[in-house]
């Protein structure tokens, strides 16, 4: 991969660079999810980034995503990156978003 505390770390890996190293398979879905993982357990304590982290959904659909890579069922070249949302942004799989954005609060009225 490359040299360095990234390469100990792909979570702080370019988005770019983790998508060529998947698709290398020299990096695989669930070992950057895990390290995700480790990230924002290590991270979270002091930011307060999330209002929840969705870590067994995440680890399933990275298992899922790395057997559709290793199969050449690849769906596109982010495929098996794992994302974060922001709570702004509506989930209905994981209840309403919002957080204090006006916007979503607007929304719900209706």
């Amino acid at each position: 991969m490359t040299s360095g505390a990234a390469a100990t770390s792909p979570a702080g890996l370019p988005v770019h660079v983790i998508a060529r190293e998947i698709a290398a398979r020299r990096l695989s879905p669930v070992d950057l999810v895990e390290d995700c993982l480790a990230r924002i357990a290590r991270l979270e304590p002091r930011l307060h980034s999330f209002v929840a982290v969705h870590a067994a959904e995440a680890r399933l659909a990275a298992e899922a995503a790395d057997k559709a890579i290793r199969s050449g069922h690849a769906v596109g070249p982010l495929h098996g990156i794992p994302v974060a949302l922001r709570r702004a942004i509506r989930r209905r799989a994981a209840g309403a978003g919002g957080a204090g954005c006006l916007a979503v609060r607007r929304s719900r009225r209706r």
